[in-house]
């Protein structure tokens, strides 16, 4: 059984009593922060901490707001259809200001070894064509259905790499900045993805 890898921890404050409501059927001393509330800032942490577009958050409800509540929750990116489980806890509440800790653990999809190395190994062929960083912008914006898919179709194994690359490639493209690829934290994914499928850098195989 796969143990959920720790993503990200981020820090959600909530700025108003207006956020909280009573919690219907329970002791009216113990408010409730709203369904809509924990999915909303739930999406804004992980957008902050990643710097890449808010992802779909989906819970099931709202939280009571007690220190050490907790909730299990799913995250789409966007562009994506591969789910992430999320869980949000309640770490500490000064006044009506709730904090909490998100924890996004590997993607629900069990994957497709042979499409996701199929696609890696394209991705590899067309990047190994760039002579310098800014070629790479207009690579992966022709490639943008391959990436979408390497996302999706990431085994548990590398999907933290995938996603990596995945909003990497966003981000370059959207911004016209082929800086964000050359990160240490990006190439590094690339080559964890390309161990995983036993290519090399051009997407040739390791005989």
């Amino acid at each position: 059984m796969h143990h959920p890898r720790r993503w990200l921890v981020a820090t959600v404050p909530f700025l108003t009593g207006a956020l909280l409501s009573p919690m219907a059927g329970a002791a009216a001393s113990v408010p409730q922060i709203p369904k809509g509330v924990v999915e909303s800032q739930t999406s804004k942490a992980v957008s902050k901490q990643t710097g890449q577009p808010p992802p779909k958050v989906s819970c099931p409800s709202g939280l009571p707001a007690t220190i050490g509540a907790s909730i299990g929750c799913t995250l789409t990116p966007q562009g994506s259809a591969t789910k992430y489980p999320v869980h949000a806890t309640i770490a500490s509440i000064t006044g009506v200001t709730p904090r909490f800790q998100v924890q996004v653990g590997q993607a629900i999809s069990p994957g497709n070894k042979v499409e996701f190395c199929r696609d890696n190994a394209t991705l590899g062929a067309a990047t190994a064509t760039a002579h310098q960083p800014s070629d790479l912008i207009g690579i992966f914006n022709a490639q943008a259905s391959t990436v979408l898919n390497l996302n999706a179709t990431a085994p548990p194994k590398v999907s933290t790499a995938a996603g990596t690359l995945f909003f990497a490639a966003r981000s370059a493209v959207a911004s016209n900045n082929a800086a964000v690829l050359t990160t240490a934290r990006v190439v590094a994914a690339r080559a964890a993805i390309d161990a995983f499928c036993h290519q090399h850098a051009n997407g040739s195989p390791i005989r």
